[in-house]
């Protein structure tokens, strides 16, 4: 087994999952303020009424559930990032023991697709 590449392939797995994290996050939030926006600076479309209400509560939804982000799994992939790193260069100096690194490694994949 290939140690560095295979530990770069993990951290760009990681990376990717982190940025998707973020996208989807990001997401919620601008549809919610953009519907906030809508209502509020255009009260000629939406006049201010009880039908607001509703488009509100969607919109507040939507900021909301920023509460349900995953902050502790965003941790964890960037503790495992760094972790991999780690490994990656220890098996890049002269002296590493290629053996015990791999089953590190090895451990590690196991444990990240269970």
């Amino acid at each position: 087994m290939r140690i560095p590449e295979t530990a770069e392939f993990a951290v760009e797995t990681e990376r990717s999952s982190i940025r998707w994290f973020y996208i989807y996050a990001g997401a919620l939030v601008m549809i919610g303020v953009a519907v906030l926006v809508i209502v509020f600076a255009f009260p000629a479309i939406t006049p201010v009424s009880e039908s607001m209400k509703p488009i509100i509560a969607i919109a507040g939804t939507f900021i909301g559930s920023m509460g349900g982000f995953p902050l502790k799994e965003i941790i964890a992939r960037e503790q495992r990032v760094r972790y991999l790193r780690w490994l990656k260069t220890e098996a890049q100096q002269p002296n590493a023991d290629l053996p015990q690194l791999e089953g590190l490694l090895l451990d590690f994949v196991k444990k990240g697709t269970a």
